[in-house]
């Protein structure tokens, strides 16, 4: 989560042109776990580094749905959930739902990757940050010897993604 927070944030920031704040907060054992990344993207100058009601909320683990869920809106919401591990619930707004993990340890044979279909599949969603800005930023942020699969991975979720929302990044065009 914390990986995908930095480059969605540098991406806006960097690429496209957007005033952006990005914070983080985990515990010793947060892979898997209940970290949060908040990335504020806005037009305007940003004000304040939280999320107080999330136009997107993507959720990697049921502890996360379970302590973080509370905070989406119905009416303001996209929900991004990975399904491979967050199962079948009750979410208020838009739910996507992306099997992120069963994706990067079938077509990638690495567990580890599924951030990156999960940001690939937010891209395609959202229409926030373009795959071009990640795929320029990826390389900073991971080891050269798994370079070629996050970056496999990356567009393998945001393909995942596309076919979602109607093969259209961003659906309607509409902001989240």
């Amino acid at each position: 989560m914390v990986l995908m927070g930095t480059v969605i944030s540098k991406a806006a920031g960097l690429f496209e042109d957007k005033e952006v704040a990005q914070s983080q907060s985990y515990g010793p054992a947060s892979r898997g776990g209940a970290c949060r990344t908040d990335v504020i993207i806005s037009t305007e100058a940003v004000d304040y580094t939280k999320a107080l009601c999330p136009d997107v909320m993507i959720l990697m683990s049921p502890m996360a749905a379970e302590r973080y869920l509370r905070e989406a809106r119905a009416d303001k919401t996209v929900v991004i959930v990975d399904s491979s591990l967050v199962k079948e619930g009750s979410y208020p707004g838009r739910l996507y739902s992306v099997p992120a993990t069963d994706i990067a340890e079938r077509e990638h044979g690495a567990r580890i990757v599924a951030n990156m279909v999960m940001l690939g599949a937010f891209s395609a969603i959202t229409g926030l940050v373009t795959m071009s800005s990640l795929e320029q930023l990826v390389p900073e942020h991971v080891p050269p010897r798994s370079l070629e699969v996050n970056l496999r991975a990356l567009r393998s979720g945001y393909a995942y993604g596309l076919a979602l929302v109607g093969g259209a990044a961003g659906g309607t065009g509409e902001s989240p």
